[in-house]
């Protein structure tokens, strides 16, 4: 019962409740900002068309992906942009930047120029977002037209995860979206299988260069240069086409007459580029300018007001618009709202020249521009420029402040990298911050290391108050360091949750409480959702179903959407526990209701639910229903970042995959199950890894290995039981009699019946009954054994279960007809048991289906020809469980490719 990411949610809430209520409305700058990088730059009119790289780029959007990789200067953005428009084509555009290297925002941006509209939730930084992506590929299928998406500085996404997404997005991308590229060197992800199809177009620095003829219309058009076709073949050589170089040479004969002229002054290479810069271009600006443009050197974007603010300059407004006018150094970003940026080069020289002429002043005009962005609202910018220049005492309270939210946006890298960016002796003596770092690589799954750092907040706060609070006063101190210790207590309730440890998450909350406001909904709702998931996990069903239907009402009536969702998703396992699967089915859909949008969409914490659905389906023998919901909530847990129903999943998944005795891709899922609970320190889940791979001994032919596993750990029995170890110990029961250690499996019986009984549980109850009644049939105990399988279908029948009995098989088989011989039992039930088992043994003449009906069906799709998205549209499923079935089919049918899976279905007459 993993409640660990709603609880980090609201725990968020908690820790900076004061900051969240207080923080302001994002201002019309920041709105700006962002709709000025959801556009092409505008063209200025000293940009030549140069037909050339026209054509090479509108070929490239002929293929699936275009990239144009260049050193700065080449004209890379402009000749696309360019292109765009002389070829009268509608682009989604994306200028990125340093932020965007977090996989959320991202993905969050590149929703919005497709004009996706993805509920904020989805979007989150839990895990990987696979899902969110493929129902943007999903969007983009549905909108059947040919859509160009253009990513520009694409340099600055270096995350190697967010690099593996995007290639998973264009690889699985419809045919109808071409991405185009644009960076200042090559893009590190793997693109060999497009290379191979020929579906990406490789646009250089060779292919940008400027030749000759190029180099000479720009002089003459352009700068009106005179320029013989000598001199305008001298200068293409010297600057080796680089078109930076060749702007500067026209501003500069412009300035100039053309006796001072010297062509030998522009050159392709940075250094003398530079020296150009310091010896001519600023020399020829008045000395005002000249200092104005070096101090707005560190604004990274920057308008009239901007400049003005950081210069404090009575003349800015004055000289901003000479800037502009000269149009030297600068690049529009958006011109109705006057917003430009300097060109990167000339960036980093300007403000090399003021880091060597006065560092002092570097750093108050450095402040002075996080204070303006600051005020502004534009927390992330102030942030940027007070990390880069090490102005902790801004960066640190507007990173506390601003956490919070881009928490709940997912934006966890973002925070991330501003942490890191800190001195670790400034980092780790601020309880805020430690807290803050805490929650996030608890998110990611390393609670080892969020359990260390809460640690270390709790020291601080009581080994050296004075150090976490020195800028308050005693009584704000005390008051300051008494919540403080409360939401630690917080956090590491979630961490021992997390980790399945009952009895300290029972004790920490207990604490926690010492400390925080009695008059909080939230907190009250998670100490109630908190009880009843330590009575989940220590298996008590009795306690935990009243538990959770209190925290449900109690969410309900305060009106917090995601507590109450866990708290019926939490009511729905335990009655399946109770072997009460209507009425869990009933709680499920009513979970499922309350996260649905009115558009159709649900929230990420559906996923676990969906995971639930699949396990009643699949025992009622609905298989077909099963997979669908169990793909829906593998695609949703990983953004709800439900670790607990990601491993639940995926074991479900398993055990369907081990049935069908797919060995490989059952020991490739084992092995990743087994890296992620290592990763995550979550250790009450190595038993679980354990017993997987024991089932897959077992169903792989390796008795042996299951067998000694099921020794070795029911030899543990002075252990506690909890319910996680009561199912480790029914599938040890499940090998121990699939190889007849009846003396064995008989102890595991007698351990585990009456106290599962006692709490509740019922569903173990049912097992261990069947099982029981299988040993006496052995021992030749059969009025025992008919008793003990009356029993069980005493409890089976209200709620039909079908699976159970099937996947016992033939050894249930001779009971269960000796019951209806007798009259034991519900006879109608008993009946539908015996006729689906012997639907699925093989050798009978009602042999079971090689194919269940929607494979079937989707395999006569196949047969007409209809790809997996196609398939997906028809069927009204995701093209991953498309995908996903399509596997399973060649799998069962032992063929690689569709002709044939179809010629093989053909022959056997399955279609």
């Amino acid at each position: 019962m993993m409640y660990i990411y709603d609880l980090y949610e609201s725990l968020n809430y908690i820790i900076h409740r004061k900051s969240l209520l207080s923080m302001p409305n994002i201002s019309n700058t920041a709105e700006i900002l962002l709709r000025a990088k959801m556009h092409p730059p505008p063209i200025q009119a000293d940009r030549l068309f140069r037909a050339r790289v026209s054509k090479q780029i509108a070929e490239g959007l002929l293929r699936h992906v275009t990239i144009i990789a260049a050193p700065a200067g080449y004209g890379k953005t402009t000749a696309a942009a360019m292109c765009l428009r002389h070829e009268h084509i509608a682009a989604g555009w994306l200028t990125l930047d340093m932020l965007d290297n977090d996989p959320a925002r991202f993905w969050r941006y590149t929703c919005a120029v497709l004009d996706i509209s993805l509920e904020q939730q989805k979007i989150l930084l839990y895990a990987r977002r696979y899902a969110l992506i493929d129902e943007l590929i999903q969007h983009l299928e549905e909108q059947q037209k040919q859509i160009v998406l253009v990513y520009d500085d694409m340099q600055f996404i270096r995350n190697h995860r967010l690099h593996n997404e995007f290639l998973y997005f264009i690889e699985h991308a419809p045919t109808s979206l071409h991405v185009l590229c644009i960076a200042r060197n090559a893009i590190p992800i793997g693109l060999s299988k497009l290379k191979l199809r020929e579906e990406i177009v490789e646009i250089t620095e060779q292919d940008l260069q400027f030749t000759t003829e190029e180099s000479t219309a720009l002089l003459r058009q352009i700068y009106h240069i005179a320029i013989t076709d000598k001199d305008a073949k001298t200068l293409a050589e010297q600057t080796r086409g680089w078109g930076a170089a060749l702007h500067l040479a026209g501003q500069a004969y412009q300035k100039e007459s053309p006796e001072q002229f010297q062509l030998e002054r522009f050159t392709g290479q940075n250094h003398l580029l530079v020296a150009y810069l310091e010896q001519e271009a600023l020399k020829g600006l008045n000395p005002q300018l000249q200092l104005f443009i070096k101090q707005i050197s560190v604004l990274p974007i920057f308008n009239a007001e901007s400049c003005t603010a950081v210069t404090q300059n009575t003349a800015g407004y004055e000289l901003f618009h000479e800037l502009i006018v000269s149009k030297i150094f600068i690049e529009p970003i958006d011109i109705t709202s006057e917003l430009y940026r300097f060109h990167p080069l000339i960036s980093d020289f300007l403000r090399a020249q003021l880091r060597a002429e006065s560092p002092e002043l570097l750093n108050i005009l450095a402040r002075r521009a996080a204070e303006w962005f600051n005020g502004q609202d534009d927390a992330d910018t102030a942030i940027l420029i007070a990390t880069i220049y090490r102005l902790w005492d801004i960066a640190i309270p507007l990173i506390i402040r601003t956490a919070p939210l881009k928490m709940l946006n997912g934006e966890m890298m973002t925070i991330y990298s501003w942490l890191q960016s800190i001195p670790k002796n400034i980092r780790f003596m601020n309880v805020q911050l430690i807290m803050i770092y805490a929650a996030i690589v608890s998110n990611i799954g390393q609670l080892n290391k969020a359990e260390k750092y809460t640690e270390l907040a709790a020291h601080i706060l009581t080994k050296h108050p004075a150090e976490a609070q020195n800028s308050l006063t005693p009584v704000e101190a005390a008051n300051s360091i008494h919540g403080n210790m409360g939401e630690v207590w917080l956090l590491k309730t979630m961490i021992a949750s997390s980790k399945g440890q009952i009895q300290l998450t029972q004790q920490y909350l207990q604490q926690a409480l010492c400390y925080l406001p009695q008059n909080n909904a939230l907190e009250q709702a998670l100490l109630l959702i908190g009880a009843a998931a330590a009575y989940w996990w220590d298996g008590n069903m009795n306690m935990a179903l009243p538990a959770f239907r209190e925290s449900y009402a109690f969410a309900i009536k305060q009106r917090i959407a995601n507590v109450a969702i866990t708290s019926l998703y939490g009511e729905g396992f335990t009655l399946m526990a109770m072997a009460r699967l209507q009425e869990a089915q009933t709680v499920f859909r009513d979970a499922i209701c309350l996260a649905s949008a009115p558009n159709g969409s649900v929230l990420p914490v559906a996923g676990m639910v969906y995971i639930g659905f699949d396990a009643i389906f699949r025992e009622w023998g609905n298989t077909d229903a099963a997979v669908d919901n169990l793909q829906k909530g593998l695609n949703l847990a990983p953004m709800w970042g439900d670790l607990g129903n990601i491993i639940y999943g995926q074991l479900q998944l398993l055990r369907v995959e081990t049935a069908l005795q797919h060995t490989s891709q059952s020991l490739r899922r084992l092995r990743l199950l087994e890296r992620l609970v290592i990763h995550s320190g979550v250790r009450q889940f190595d038993d679980t890894i354990a017993s997987a791979y024991a089932f897959y001994h077992l169903y792989g032919g390796d008795e042996m290995s299951a067998k000694q596993w099921a020794l070795a750990f029911i030899s543990r029995r002075d252990e506690p039981l909890t319910y996680l170890s009561e199912q480790n110990r029914l599938i040890a029961l499940r090998i121990l009699i699939t190889v007849k250690a009846d003396d064995a499996a008989e102890t595991i019986v007698q351990d585990l019946e009456i106290p599962a009984k006692a709490a509740g549980r019922y569903a173990s109850v049912l097992e261990i009954l069947i099982w029981k009644a299988v040993l006496l049939k052995r021992r030749l105990q059969e009025a025992d054994a008919l008793q003990a399988l009356e029993t069980a279908l005493q409890i089976a029948e209200p709620s039909a279960y079908m699976r159970i009995f099937c996947e016992i098989g033939p050894i249930i088989i001779d009971l269960l007809r000796a019951a209806q011989a007798k009259k034991i039992g519900p006879q109608k039930y008993l009946a539908n048991i015996i006729s689906h088992i012997m639907a699925e043994m093989p050798n009978t003449k009602n042999s079971v289906k090689l194919l269940s009906n929607r494979e079937q069906e989707i395999l006569m799709y196949i047969a007409e020809g209809l790809e997996n998205k196609d398939i997906a549209v028809r069927l009204q499923i995701a093209p991953s469980t498309v995908k996903w079935y399509v596997k399973n089919i060649f799998l069962k049918l032992h063929t690689h490719t569709r002709a044939q899976a179809v010629a093989y279905a053909r022959a056997q007459r399955l279609i």
